[in-house]
């Protein structure tokens, strides 16, 4: 299972996330979430804490449009879309490797296509 390391004491760099998926194990759905969107920002030199993540009131697991509008506000390009399996290869480009993407899975985790 790959886990978010804890932050390295007296030290700025944020918490290193490992490839592949970030386990959703009951509780830690929000976490996946929350660690993928992370990556990815950091991928294209923006930083982004977790904890500064406000979800509605009534989200217990961060949904795509919440996380999507937190990506935005915090100046990246951002979307939420329901994609097929089969889509997910076309998202792959030809010419240059396609940026990564956060995975929202059924289950409550989240995975990085790079």
């Amino acid at each position: 299972m790959d886990q978010i390391a804890p932050p390295v004491p007296n030290s700025d760099a944020a918490p290193l996330i490992t490839a592949g998926t970030i386990a959703a194990q009951p509780g830690r759905a929000a976490l996946a979430r929350l660690a993928a969107v992370v990556a990815v920002a950091r991928h294209h030199g923006t930083v982004l804490r977790a904890e500064d993540f406000r979800a509605a009131p009534a989200e217990g697991v961060p949904s795509p449009a919440s996380l999507a509008a937190w990506a935005r506000e915090q100046g990246l390009s951002s979307k939420a879309d329901r994609v097929r399996w089969r889509q997910l290869f076309k998202l792959q480009g030809n010419d240059r490797p396609a940026p990564p993407i956060v995975l929202l899975l059924k289950d409550g985790g989240a995975a990085l296509m790079v």
